[in-house]
């Protein structure tokens, strides 16, 4: 089977959730069915981080904007932890407003990957984000990676799913770091994830693009891939990329149970149309 770029549509679904339209029927997302189907260990640490973070933020601010040591003082004793929780969402230091700074690195890192990878001008990156972009600059400049493809659409009208990933390239170099896996000469299909701390979480992304290289190769007849590849990109600090390559050396049935799992639940919520509503 041979399906093309433009047979393929991203489309948002009732509820926010991610799919993709092809011959006249939808299909979820990669991402979409892992988000879903898997714990995330991360979140809850990072959560309970993030509001410590903004609640120590709004009291510096407080205790800035104070004439006197009485005044912040009241505010201390007479707040409450909603007037704490207004205050941290106003100043964009509560989790939705971090989760969409993320999201929106991570499309401002995409766009540049993107445009490198089809020899186009680069984008304007805002400059909180440029310690990303020197850090993914570094990693294609130790793997001189050649681009094959860019953002490219897969479906797997079999499976049921589909999704984006960012490359295909041949790896033209090894990195001066030796413990690194060399990749040289080999066709990968890569994946890049934006975090602070530049790291691959295995059980979220391993699967993932292992999804995309089956629906790539078996269910669009796409070339052959010698290695599935996630790239963690961090903030470069006082000149030190921070990345993380990671090989998948998993297979496809690391994703296949997920997918029955999320069309299993699917056929339950319909069943149950009074049940608990996605948010």
């Amino acid at each position: 089977m041979n399906i093309k770029q433009d047979e393929i549509t991203h489309v948002i679904d009732e509820g926010a959730d991610r799919c993709y339209e092809y011959d006249g029927q939808k299909y979820p997302s990669v991402t979409t069915i892992i988000g879903s189907v898997l714990d995330k260990p991360a979140i809850t640490p990072w959560a309970y981080k993030s509001g410590i973070e903004g609640a120590l933020y709004v009291l510096q601010q407080e205790a800035t904007a104070a004439k006197k040591l009485n005044d912040i003082q009241d505010y201390v004793l007479n707040t409450t932890p909603d007037l704490l929780a207004n205050e941290i969402k106003t100043y964009g230091k509560d989790i939705e407003s971090k989760k969409n700074d993320g999201g929106n690195r991570g499309l401002i890192v995409h766009e540049w990957v993107e445009a490198v990878a089809n020899n186009k001008p680069e984008p304007n990156v805002p400059p909180e984000q440029e310690p990303f972009i020197n850090s993914i600059y570094a990693w294609l400049e130790d793997y001189e990676p050649v681009f094959l493809e860019s953002e490219q659409k897969i479906v797997h009208p079999g499976i049921g799913y589909a999704g984006t990933f960012d490359a295909l390239a041949v790896i033209s170099k090894h990195p001066p770091r030796k413990r690194h896996t060399d990749l040289t000469g080999k066709t990968c299909l890569i994946d890049f994830k934006t975090n602070n701390q530049g790291t691959v979480y295995a059980d979220q992304h391993l699967p993932q693009v292992e999804a995309y290289a089956e629906a790539y190769t078996n269910a669009m007849g796409g070339s052959p891939i010698d290695e599935r590849v996630v790239v963690g990109i961090g903030p470069a600090k006082d000149n030190k990329p921070k990345y993380q390559t990671t090989v998948s050396y998993a297979n496809f049935q690391i994703f296949a149970p997920l997918v029955e799992y999320y069309k299993q639940r699917e056929l339950v919520r319909a069943a149950n149309p009074n049940g608990r509503k996605k948010k």
